[in-house]
């Protein structure tokens, strides 16, 4: 499945979308673009993989 990660910068308000083609890539996507300050736009196509995440914060 591919999924599609739309990007937005808060401080300079660029946007930009990142395709990830395995569930892995795109966990690996969102997380460093949050690191990197980066927020994340919250799809339905991503709101499992979110859930993923809260779940390993959460460990």
């Amino acid at each position: 499945m591919e999924y599609k990660i739309q990007l937005r910068n808060p401080v300079t308000k660029e946007k930009t979308t990142l395709t990830a083609y395995t569930e892995e890539m795109a966990l690996n996507m969102i997380k460093q673009s949050i690191k990197n300050g980066w927020r994340v736009k919250n799809t339905n196509e991503l709101k499992p993989l979110f859930e993923q995440l809260r779940g390993e914060i959460e460990k």
